[in-house]
């Protein structure tokens, strides 16, 4: 996007993602192709209304995004499993790690869906990858929202078992946010539930036939993305 000319704006649930490691960070990335360094916040769209409170409706006019599914580290959203936040004092703000919990992937299409619906101008794009089964049938399984219209949707084959497919969506209507609950109850056909979806529990999809047995045939590319952990989160795990 920056490429084209496009003012970026990053955001992530982990704060060392955008602090990066060293001296390599997201910065460099931009910097080794001579772009314009993007904007970045610590950002939760779980919480989108709570870290942008002053955002106008068509702030963006595009978002490229790759949300979580729960492949490699679960997908997670800021909060605690007790239920109970411990405090922060002033002093050690700026290096906290906020406490996250497991999220949805039902949870995490509606807050994307709904974030984009409403930071997007009238005519702005959300661009996502949505990893699946191939028994994703477009008309039941894709997730939709009465702001958005589907503009293109392409499948890549990557396993026997997994493809992902580009998903493209245009704002034609503005956001009413006192519609928000009749936005969440059409996002999905009321036919459905969670775990028939097939983004939904990828990882024990991936692991285990319906036969309830460990398939010992998944594809190296299968195997990889149930393998590979990112580094930070090899680092936090370690640190436990």
């Amino acid at each position: 996007c920056a490429h084209f000319g496009a003012v970026c704006f990053g955001t992530d649930i982990d704060i060392r993602v955008l602090h990066g490691k060293g001296a390599k960070d997201i910065y460099s990335n931009f910097e080794q192709y001579s772009l314009p360094r993007p904007e970045l916040v610590r950002s939760d769209n779980s919480r989108f209304h709570h870290h942008f409170r002053t955002l106008p409706e068509g702030f963006f006019q595009a978002i490229v995004t790759d949300p979580p599914y729960g492949i490699r580290a679960g997908a997670r959203q800021s909060g605690s499993r007790s239920g109970q936040a411990k405090p922060v004092s002033d002093e050690q703000r700026s290096l906290h790690i906020p406490q996250t919990k497991p999220y949805p992937v039902v949870d995490v299409m509606f807050d994307l869906l709904d974030m984009a619906a409403r930071a997007l101008c009238l005519q702005g794009r959300l661009v996502y990858i949505l990893p699946c089964g191939y028994d994703f049938e477009e008309a039941i399984h894709l997730p939709r929202h009465p702001c958005l219209r589907k503009v293109a949707s392409c499948e890549q084959s990557l396993t026997r078992k997994l493809a992902r497919r580009m998903v493209v969506m245009e704002k034609t209507e503005p956001y009413d946010q006192a519609k928000r609950d009749e936005y969440r109850d059409r996002s999905y056909l009321p036919v459905q539930e969670p775990a028939e979806l097939p983004y939904s529990d990828l990882r024990d999809k991936l692991k285990k036939p319906r036969g309830g047995k460990r398939d010992s045939v998944l594809s190296s590319a299968g195997k990889r993305l149930l393998n590979t952990v990112p580094a930070h989160r090899k680092k936090a795990k370690a640190d436990k």
